[in-house]
């Protein structure tokens, strides 16, 4: 249904010309940008492209205090540890907590995608001292933030809501300033949100999910997280029925809701109308399997 989602978690680091953050992603549906990296090179060496660019404030990832992962370093790099595409799911998780330097001892990213139309993306974050975490995100055009909950990105034929839903109580600030900005030739207009956690703490999960669709469309809403033993269980509406995501907190145990019981990292279920499961997945450290309507996990 021509929507892409953009990851990167690369060995390589953040030298040369991939000196976007490690764990960034960006989103694109039906021709149009939505979710983007942000900054245009004025010149070589500029303060906007040293201090914005090259900084992972300009890109959809995370911040540590505000200060952003290495710049142009070979050191500052990321690690795919598990990929998956499918008709009904496509899965990819990075770990970039070395691209930190000793900022981080882990940033962990899964994205689930619920073809054609969820998004989930977990987030898990662990610092050696109390810090505080700024989530990023940028687009083309002027987002509608009513809260967290509700966040809607428009350009042209295309849109998205993104709903922040962990944790709660997250400071919201939005703006099309540049920090810096470039030379005044350069005439571009981008906006940033900064979500950042309310207080220091070492660790931090992010569970966000995010709808593109059509702007002739109205997608559903519903999407309800609970805390559970170990984790989180997501319960999501679909245009044909609803999605379940049970994701893992803990480095090992059980999460289990509704019936459903995993000790996966992260399962995916999706239900029809009627409530039967139709399609399932399953992430095992580095493995993923996926199957047609069972709950065998």
């Amino acid at each position: 249904k021509n929507v892409e989602i953009v990851f990167k978690s690369s060995p390589f680091g953040s030298q040369s010309h991939g000196y976007e953050a490690q764990n960034s992603f960006l989103l694109y549906a039906f021709g149009e940008r939505l979710l983007i990296r942000t900054g245009r090179r004025d010149s070589y060496g500029s303060k906007h492209h040293t201090e914005w660019m090259w900084h992972t404030k300009s890109t959809n990832c995370i911040t540590v205090n505000g200060e952003s992962q290495g710049k142009r370093s070979a050191s500052a790099t990321g690690e795919i540890i598990a990929f998956h595409t499918s008709a009904p799911f496509d899965y990819v998780a990075g770990e970039a907590g070395r691209a930190y330097g000793d900022k981080l001892k882990r940033f962990t990213r899964s994205i689930l995608f619920v073809k054609p139309e969820l998004i989930v993306v977990y987030d898990r974050l662990e610092a050696p001292m109390p810090s505080v975490f700024e989530w990023r995100l940028h687009s083309p055009t002027k987002m509608v933030v009513r809260d967290q909950n509700s966040i809607q990105v428009t350009n042209r034929n295309a849109a998205c809501r993104v709903s922040l839903l962990s944790p709660a109580e997250l400071k919201l600030s939005l703006t099309d300033k540049f920090d810096p900005p470039p030379r005044p030739r350069v005439k571009l207009v981008e906006w940033h949100l900064k979500a950042q956690t309310p207080e220091p703490a070492k660790r931090v999960e992010f569970v966000t999910v995010i709808r593109p669709h059509r702007t002739s469309e109205r997608p559903p809403t519903g999407a309800h997280l609970r805390a559970i033993e170990n984790g989180y269980a997501l319960e999501a509406e679909l245009t044909s029925g609803r999605a379940l995501v049970l994701m893992r907190a803990s480095d090992e145990g059980r999460v289990q809701f509704g019936g459903v019981s995993t000790e996966a990292e992260l399962a995916g279920l999706r239900f029809d109308r009627s409530g039967n499961p139709v399609d399932c997945l399953v992430v095992e450290e580095r493995k993923v399997r996926t199957g047609r309507g069972t709950t065998l996990f």
